[in-house]
């Protein structure tokens, strides 16, 4: 009888053993089927989160830009409207036009006459100085 319970706890031992091989084997499969992934999965939400709050701050910067733009370009309008109604004008009344430049050219023909007789006054000083 010793020879055979020797027999049976060998058997047993070498059950024992190799279950435990298939365990562990189970459990690495289980790893690497469940656990990695899971870990993968939960970085690729964390990375969309990022990625999702960047967006927002683009699209954050995108708004400011247009807010800042169409004000801009709703002046350049405006003032392309007035000069293209000056020219409208112009067309259509072309006398008073013409009255409107030959006083301006009057009024800045009168400033720069001032300024060339001051200029002139004042070199003819300096040339009679050096006299």
């Amino acid at each position: 009888m010793d020879q055979t319970e020797v027999y049976i706890k060998q058997n047993i031992e070498a059950a024992r053993g190799a279950m435990s091989e298939k365990i562990e084997l189970l459990e690495n499969r289980i790893h690497k089927v469940i656990v990695v992934p899971t870990l993968e999965v939960d970085e690729m939400i964390s990375n969309m989160g990022q990625l999702k709050g960047s967006m927002e701050e683009a699209k954050a910067a995108i708004d400011h830009g247009l807010d800042t733009i169409i004000p801009a370009v709703e002046e350049t309008i405006i003032k392309a409207q007035s000069t293209v109604n000056d020219i409208y004008q112009g067309g259509h009344n072309p006398w008073i036009m013409f009255g409107s430049i030959i006083l301006m050219g009057y009024a800045v023909g009168s400033l720069y006459r001032k300024a060339l007789i001051a200029r002139c006054h004042a070199s003819t000083q300096v040339e009679e100085s050096y006299r």
